[in-house]
C-alpha cells in the first residue's frame, strides 16, 4: 500500500508473515462461538492476538495494536449459553496461521449475522416512532 502523504510504501501483513512464526495459540473454533460460548471465544481470541504482538515484534505488531481492544469490545455485546465456559488454556492450541483464520471465520460469522449491529440506532429509531404516534393521536 502506498502512503501518499509520506511518499512511502507501507507494509501490509499478509498470513505467510504469519507462517514464519512458530508461536501455539489457544484457539476456539467456530463452534465453540456459535454453540455456546461466544463471549469467551471473542475474549480468547483477543488475549491470544496480544501474545502474537508480543511474540511476532516486527512492522505489524504497530499495524495491529488496536486489534485485542475491538476484540475485547465486541466480546461484551455477546452473552455466553453456557455456565461456565471453558478457561482460554483449555482451548486446543494452533499455529498462528490457523488461529488467524479462525478468527477470520468468527469475525465473518458474526459479521454474516449482523449480531454487533450496534443498539442504540435501534432504539433511538423506536423512540423517534413512538414520538410520531404520540403526535398522531394527540390530533
Amino acid at each position: 500500500m502506498f502512503d501518499e502523504k509520506n511518499n512511502s510504501m507501507l507494509y501490509t501483513p499478509t498470513l505467510a508473515d504469519y507462517e514464519k512464526n512458530d508461536s501455539m495459540l489457544y484457539t476456539p473454533t467456530l463452534a465453540d462461538y456459535e454453540q455456546n460460548c461466544s463471549r469467551s471465544a471473542l475474549t480468547c481470541f483477543a488475549l491470544e492476538v496480544n501474545v502474537l504482538l508480543v511474540e511476532i515484534q516486527s512492522l505489524a505488531k504497530f499495524q495491529f495494536w488496536q486489534l485485542p481492544r475491538i476484540l475485547k469490545l465486541l466480546a461484551y455485546k455477546f452473552q455466553d449459553k453456557m455456565k461456565p465456559c471453558p478457561d482460554c488454556e483449555l482451548y486446543k492450541e494452533e499455529k498462528a496461521e490457523t488461529f488467524l483464520e479462525t478468527l477470520l471465520n468468527v469475525l465473518q460469522q458474526i459479521n454474516a449475522e449482523k449480531s454487533c449491529a450496534p443498539k442504540r440506532k435501534k432504539r433511538h429509531l423506536e423512540r423517534k416512532k413512538k414520538k410520531r404516534e404520540n403526535l398522531k393521536n394527540m390530533i
